[in-house]
Formats: C-alpha cells, structure tokens, sequence
C-alpha cells in the first residue's frame, strides 16, 4: 500500500493559519483512514493522478475523488451535512446560519446540520442576541446579517 505523507505545511499559508480547519481535515481524514482496507484500490489509483505524479491539469484533488466520490463519506460541499447531503440552514440572507455561526458536521454525511451559533449570538438559524448582554443594532435582511452589539452598564434602561 502506498503511504501518503501529510505535512503541516500543506495546511498553512501565509495569509490564513487557521488550526480549526487543519482539526476538520484530520478528522475527515481519520473516518477515511478508518475505511483505508476498503478503498486501497481507489486510493492507490488516486495517488497516480494525484499530488505530483500527474499534470497539473490532470490531477484529481482527494477529498472530492476519494471522501465524497468513493468513500462516500463527506458531503460534496460544507454546507451540506447528513445522509443524504442536504443543506444547511439558511437565514433570509442567503448565508449559513445567517452568517452568524457554523452549521454543525457541515461536509459531514453524519452530521447533524443544526447552527452552532458565534458568540453574542443563538436561535435556530443564530439571528437572536445572545443575552441581556446583547442588542440588535441591525436586524436581518436580505441583504444584511444580524449584528449584535455588546451592551455596556446603562445601556439598558428599564422604564418601569
């Protein structure tokens, strides 16, 4: 069997070093490492049209040939999740939970789809403040995401 090396260079440039989306690579890469003895053919064959051994205008990239295509474990798309890839929720704006937070196992054909909501920020699709903290300066639109703005002392003022 052939070994892929995977370095953390492959992950990093100089512009995004984001670890949460070398973890989410990880992961997805553990469930296909889990499937490896069933596959082995298809990753071998892969690994020829893939990383350097091909053209460039020939290469395959892995995880829509190998986690979507073959192994049938990834969504083609993060913002699709579930069994059968359906999409993630949506806010009136068109964006992802609103644009406010995460949809939860997006990419993931075992995830669950729900909105893991951004800090100062909840509800089903994240359009709500989160607190008593919170206020809405600008509600959802179209065109525009929710945007909750801290609340300092006094700011709220009860007229009881």
């Amino acid at each position: 069997m052939t070994s892929i090396v995977i370095t953390p260079k492959m992950f990093f440039d100089k512009k995004k070093r984001c670890p949460i989306r070398i973890l989410n690579f990880y992961l997805n890469l553990f469930k296909i490492y889990l499937n490896l003895k069933y596959y082995e053919d298809e990753i071998e064959e892969w690994f020829k049209s893939g990383p350097d051994s091909a053209p460039a205008d020939q290469r395959k990239p892995f995880y829509p040939e190998i986690c979507v295509k073959v192994s049938k474990a990834c969504c083609e798309s993060e913002t699709q999740f579930g069994k059968n890839c359906k999409e993630c929720p949506t806010g009136i704006n068109g964006e992802v939970c609103h644009g406010r937070g995460k949809c939860e196992g997006g990419g993931d054909r075992n995830g669950k789809g729900t909105c893991k909501c951004d800090l100062g920020y909840t509800g089903k699709l994240c359009d709500t403040c989160a607190t008593e903290k919170y206020f809405l300066k600008t509600e959802p639109s179209d065109t525009e995401k929710p945007e909750c703005t801290r609340c300092f002392t006094g700011c709220k003022v009860s007229f009881s």
